[in-house]
């Protein structure tokens, strides 16, 4: 069965990078992009994911608690957090990722991040 893997960015470029890393590097994968909160909610509500890569920058003020909101609509997706060095500060408001993964990792370790979510449920940057 495919693993289905939400990426959302309110950057296009973001958004064709990660997938492009995703289609290349893991088996059996579809990817859905989405732009914003209403988009990603929206889609959640009539499809399953299994994965959702969220860019911090993409949580409006307005809705911190946003990884609250999925878990209600899918409980067992899994979620990962990308950020930026000037972001670090939000991530203490946040809760509710699997994991969090700086903007500026590489490709390897954002195939190892994936994975690991997917088959463990977790990752550690070490």
């Amino acid at each position: 069965m495919k693993n289905r893997i939400l990426v959302i960015d309110d950057h296009f470029v973001a958004l064709i990078g990660i997938s492009k890393i995703v289609n290349d590097n893991i088996k059996d994968t579809e990817i859905i992009t989405a732009k914003n909160f209403t988009e990603t909610i929206s889609f959640l509500r009539v499809n399953r994911v299994d994965l959702i890569i969220l860019d911090v920058k993409s949580i409006p003020d307005t809705s911190r608690n946003m990884l609250e909101d999925i878990k209600v609509i899918q409980v067992n997706v899994k979620i990962l957090l990308f950020y930026s060095y000037k972001e670090i500060d939000v991530l203490e408001n946040i809760s509710g990722a699997n994991s969090y993964l700086n903007k500026q990792s590489g490709e390897e370790t954002i195939v190892n991040s994936i994975n690991s979510i997917l088959m463990k449920g977790y990752y550690l940057l070490l």
